[in-house]
């Protein structure tokens, strides 16, 4: 009962005080009252949302004697009820909830994870503790984040620890005990941890009898970046499995060792399915002047696809001799073959005289001109007008049957429509429906300020296009390149090709008419970026790209389809066209190849002004693009960006991990995250924290 003071009389006092009473036993009953109102909703509703409430009411109500609820709320069908009994039994503080908690951590639901994960932290002890450590490795992202909150900067480090030794007895089981893919895939795995352990049982497998196995063992060495591997990969090179070679020429690529250089010059002059790979290795060594001397030597000595390659890849190293790769246009078709895709590579001037002849040789002439077309040749302009001209006038004839002219589309005079008047009546439907699609698709496109279209809706042609296939290859390098050098009478011919029936021809005269930088032609190709067809989108994208200063305005209108955007998104990302920058963000939340193509583009472009959007996109864990959207906001270099970056650091996805920790060192963040991270499983992650952060990366990863 209340204390009264002793100033009021005694019967005031008695009075004030039963008063008291009788209201505190009214809020005790009322409480009482709603208590039991809210276990009888959870016990009787069957709807989820109203149980959920009633959990959370007495999870908030603190009682001890309600702890019964919360497990049996732990079991329950739905999600939402899940979660509410964690956050109940997370605020209990009751020594038996942890294993209540430990279980709803393995959910199938993010949120219904990320309230146990909150509610484990609550418990101060070490069986807590255990149990969010063991599930750190387990989850993605989103249950991840939570844990690492729970765990707090000090015990994260030991997560990614209990992390690597779990991913480690699990490659290492099935490398000893699982099925032939899975020994493969294990191969690979143990090598990305970069341990010493890992080589020293990788390097045995070399010598494996299964091809892939061994193959696996060397991809894996490559991942590893451990010196040991390499006189091992180099002998493996001889022998006579293309397979096999090809992982050995990768690895010795990614350990960048210059003692491999002559062995892999070999495979590169030997030929055949694995000279490719031998060629990619050492363009990874292109820095080493040995490796730009094999590059060059393949380029003058290699078969078609080894020259193009490595000249491709020596284009900017100096002292590639040029005159030594026109010399093979004399030695016999296979070798000019190979020097004149080496020149296209290379382009520059040397040589142009040399690849005008091969125009004449007709097993030549079709890469002839595609080489020259890449070349600085201005003195060819005149001869390639003069070829696309014949060749447009050859394939016209030939393609020609019986009337060049459209194909009625009514009955003339004199004629009547003979079928029966219900199919009469279908027609009459259909064309009905298309003429309104038709009267659709011209609106549309002269409300984007583009041409109207018109292909969609005129007569087709009465002949049969029956050209055999390849015939019109040289007609295709010829519009492409007739463009390029700006040939006389080649806008003409290129205007009439946009209009063709063939979407390959349409392709090339758009990519053409892009380069042939007049107004008109530079407007028609805007106008191709409305093809139903997507190799032409592509290609008008690229000779836009090509043009220079008048091409982001036209790449930019062609954003406004509703499909194929991705080359003209890469295209604006290359010219760095920050007015695109806007158009380009808005494409992010879509998905699919065109958004990851817009986080490039983005990145390249360097507009801070989509920087909220990238960030978005990195929320939305459904989202596949985070990897290059990671790499945006680090070039993009706002430090608004750094908690958004954070949640990278705890992905479940290495590479991530290791984009977040780099772009977190560029952005001059330190954060403990990274730091933890220096005991990742993989050593491409531990490099990047190690980058980031300026501290090396832990010894005490290489043992188990």
């Amino acid at each position: 009962m209340a204390i009264l003071p002793r100033q009021l009389g005694p019967k005031l006092r008695w009075t004030l005080a039963a008063c008291a009473a009788v209201a505190a036993l009214a809020v005790h009953f009322g409480c009482q009252s709603e208590r039991e109102s809210w276990i009888k909703d959870f016990e009787k509703e069957t709807r989820p949302e109203i149980r959920a409430a009633a959990l959370q009411n007495l999870a908030e109500a603190g009682r001890e004697e309600d702890l019964r609820l919360f497990f049996k709320g732990a079991r329950d069908g739905s999600a939402l009820v899940r979660k509410a009994a964690a956050v109940g039994l997370g605020n209990s503080g009751d020594a038996r909830s942890v294993d209540a908690l430990g279980e709803l951590l393995t959910d199938g639901d993010i949120e219904v994870q990320q309230a146990a994960a909150a509610g484990l932290a609550r418990f101060n002890n070490d069986k807590a503790r255990a149990y969010l450590l063991n599930a750190y490795g387990r989850h993605d992202a989103p249950a991840r984040a939570a844990i690492a909150a729970a765990l707090g900067p000090a015990a994260l480090a030991e997560a990614v620890r209990q992390e690597a030794r779990l991913l480690w007895d699990r490659n290492l089981k099935a490398l000893e005990m699982g099925g032939p893919a899975e020994r493969v895939g294990a191969a690979e795995e143990l090598g990305r941890s970069g341990r010493g352990d890992a080589v020293e049982r990788l390097l045995p497998l070399l010598g494996d009898d299964s091809v892939l196995l061994a193959s696996g063992a060397a991809r894996g060495l490559g991942a590893a970046g451990d010196r040991r591997a390499v006189a091992p990969l180099i002998g493996i090179i001889k022998e006579d499995y293309p397979a096999l070679r090809e992982a050995c020429a990768e690895a010795l690529g990614a350990l960048q060792e210059p003692s491999a250089i002559p062995a892999l010059l070999k495979m590169g002059l030997e030929g055949g399915p694995s000279a490719i790979a031998a060629v990619r290795a050492l363009g990874q060594l292109s820095s080493n002047a040995d490796a730009r001397a094999a590059l060059c030597q393949l380029t003058v000595e290699g078969g078609l696809e080894v020259a193009a390659l490595s000249a491709h890849l020596s284009a900017g190293a100096q002292g590639c001799p040029a005159k030594e790769i026109v010399a093979r246009l004399g030695r016999g078709t296979a070798e000019a073959l190979a020097g004149l895709a080496a020149l296209e590579a290379l382009g520059g001037s040397t040589g142009v005289e040399r690849v005008l002849n091969q125009l004449e040789v007709p097993e030549l002439r079709i890469q002839a001109v595609r080489t020259l077309g890449a070349m600085d040749a201005p003195a060819a302009a005149a001869k390639v007008g003069k070829l696309l001209d014949s060749e447009n006038q050859r394939l016209s004839l030939a393609r020609q049957k019986w009337v060049p002219a459209r194909l009625p589309t009514s009955y003339g005079e004199g004629f009547e429509d003979q079928r029966p008047r219900g199919d009469r009546e279908r027609v009459a439907k259909f064309n009905d429906m298309m003429s309104k699609l038709d009267a659709l698709n011209e609106a549309r496109a002269q409300a984007l300020g583009n041409r109207p279209a018109e292909r969609q809706a005129r007569a087709p042609l009465e002949i049969i296009d029956d050209l055999p296939e390849g015939d019109d290859e040289l007609l295709i390098a010829l519009a492409t390149t007739a463009g390029r050098l700006q040939a006389p009478g080649a806008a003409e011919i290129l205007k009439k090709l946009v209009e063709d029936e063939r979407p390959a021809i349409r392709a090339a005269a758009c990519e053409g008419l892009a380069q042939n930088k007049a107004p008109e032609s530079l407007q028609l190709a805007g106008n191709c970026l409305l093809d139903p067809a997507p190799e032409v989108v592509k290609a008008a994208a690229r000779g836009l790209r090509q043009a220079g200063e008048p091409g982001p305005p036209l790449l930019l209108a062609g954003l406004k389809r509703h499909s194929e955007r991705a080359e003209i998104v890469k295209a604006l990302g290359e010219l760095k066209s920050k007015p695109a920058a806007a158009a380009i963000a808005a494409i992010l939340p879509e998905g699919g190849i065109e958004a990851l193509e817009a986080a490039v583009a983005l990145g390249r472009i360097g507009d801070p002004s989509v920087v909220k959007p990238l960030m978005e996109l990195l929320r939305d864990r459904n989202n596949q693009i985070g990897l290059e959207a990671i790499g945006a906001l680090g070039a993009l270099g706002d430090q608004g960006a750094a908690e958004t970056l954070r949640r990278g650091v705890v992905s479940e996805r290495p590479e991530i991990r290791a984009a977040a920790a780099r772009a977190l060192g560029r952005l001059g963040v330190r954060d403990p995250a990274v730091d933890a991270l220096r005991f990742d499983y993989y050593a491409e992650v531990r490099r990047a924290a190690e980058e980031a952060s300026g501290k090396p990366s832990a010894e005490a990863q290489g043992s188990r």
